[in-house]
């Protein structure tokens, strides 16, 4: 390592970006221009380094160029955060998937936006019963000359009652809906034990013009918006951040028919345990012990250049799983080569859920990416599954809001020989 000097810096945004919460600006800090030589750098400030990792060995070393017991870092409330998360920063290797586009995932979430609309056989319906008549009514013109305008009478007012009659079923019904929202969570974890990261997508759709606030959970995040490309120009302030002792405020304005868009970093407690052990016999199997209210449903393990599809794991249990080349009738088992997947097919029907439509797109992507991350490795299994809810909900002020959650889970297992 070599120090070069030392530098004043008040405010330090880097350190608020990674843990939540703002450095008091009381007093400036001291940090040293330090180099460590082939270390990641994992925070900077203006280009001087705050942070930075390197691996040796099988441990990490984690450098900080400040003296976290030391000026306003004596007050600062972001020390459990700053460990938290650079204890789980150790765990992460980059054999964890690459994120997604944020693109891709908002145009996913847009496409199944949890707001009510009339249903097709309903809509069939109504245009039905009301051209029926109207064309019975029109030809009876046609065809009469007499009490005509008596008709013309009769189709006038049947006009105005099924307009009535649909603006009472469909318009009016559905144009009082407020606020509704969803939620797309990627928690990835690494390790037996691990503390998992998150990083969540929230989407916020409103048809009405109005303004209102969202609890962001009981912590401090970093939270950063999205604007669509083709919506550069066309979007104002996308929200306002309010931060209380413990917790944060969205504040929000919605134009008629608008959406917002943000996303949340952060760690978040997920009561979940791991070993893989190498067996001779049947191969590797995997013991899991899930003590979360949460099913996990659709999951995968990668090991040694094949993919295992894997049963469901329940609710507050534990499992076994055992993944081998050679499995029990049924359970389908492929090779991945190279870019291209063989030995896989996948069905996907018009998306019910927001559930089914993520787990659905982003199964390919994560078959890919298992693969070339983790390609001849031994060491370690690479495990995925899916959660239709939301492990770090947000709370909401409205009382009914329509809403649809889904989480990933990935998860690196190292194994046991």
């Amino acid at each position: 390592m070599s120090i070069t000097g030392v530098r004043e810096a008040k405010n330090l945004d880097s350190l608020y970006s990674f843990t939540g919460r703002q450095l008091p600006d009381r007093e400036p800090a001291l940090v040293l221009e330090a180099k460590l030589e082939g270390a990641q750098v994992i925070l900077q400030e203006d280009g001087l380094p705050i942070i930075t990792h390197l691996s040796l060995g099988r441990g990490s070393v984690f450098f900080l160029a400040f003296d976290f017991e030391a000026g306003p870092f004596r007050e600062w409330t972001g020390q459990q955060n700053l460990w938290a998360n650079l204890f789980s920063e150790a765990h992460q290797t980059s054999s964890l998937p690459a994120d997604f586009p944020e693109q891709k995932i908002y145009n996913l979430m847009i496409e199944n936006l949890p707001l009510g609309f009339p249903s097709f056989l309903g809509a069939a319906l109504i245009l039905l019963l009301y051209l029926v008549p109207l064309l019975f009514l029109i030809k009876k013109i046609e065809t009469r000359t007499e009490k005509r305008w008596n008709t013309i009478g009769l189709m006038m007012i049947w006009i105005i009652m099924a307009s009535l009659v649909s603006y009472g079923i469909f318009f009016s019904k559905y144009s009082r809906q407020s606020l509704s929202c969803n939620q797309f969570t990627r928690l990835r974890l690494s390790g037996p034990e691990p503390i998992p990261r998150f990083k969540e997508f929230v989407g916020l759709y409103n048809i009405q013009r109005e303004s209102t606030h969202l609890r962001l959970g009981d912590n401090l995040y970093p939270v950063k918006g999205f604007i669509f490309e083709k919506r550069q120009d066309r979007v104002g302030q996308l929200f306002a951040l309010e931060e209380k002792s413990h917790y944060q405020v969205v504040h929000l304005d919605f134009e008629s028919w608008s959406h917002r868009f943000f996303t949340l970093e952060g760690s978040v407690p997920f009561p979940l345990k791991a070993r893989v052990v190498e067996e001779d016999k049947s191969g590797l199997v995997l013991y899991l012990e899930n003590q979360s209210p949460f099913r996990i449903e659709r999951c995968w393990a990668y090991y040694d250049e094949h993919l295992f599809e894997l049963e469901s794991i329940p609710a507050n249990n534990s499992v076994r799983r055992t993944l081998a080349h050679e499995t029990a009738p049924g359970r389908k088992v492929g090779y991945i080569k190279d870019r291209r997947s063989r030995d896989f097919s996948l069905s996907v029907g018009a998306p019910k859920s927001l559930f089914e439509s993520l787990s659905g797109a982003l199964q390919e992507d994560l078959w890919q990416a298992s693969h070339s991350r983790n390609k001849g490795q031994k060491d370690r299994v690479y495990l995925w599954g899916w959660i239709a809810g939301a492990v770090k909900p947000i709370e909401e002020k409205l009382s009914r809001p329509a809403r649809e959650a889904v989480t990933l889970l990935e998860w690196e297992i190292p194994v046991t020989r």
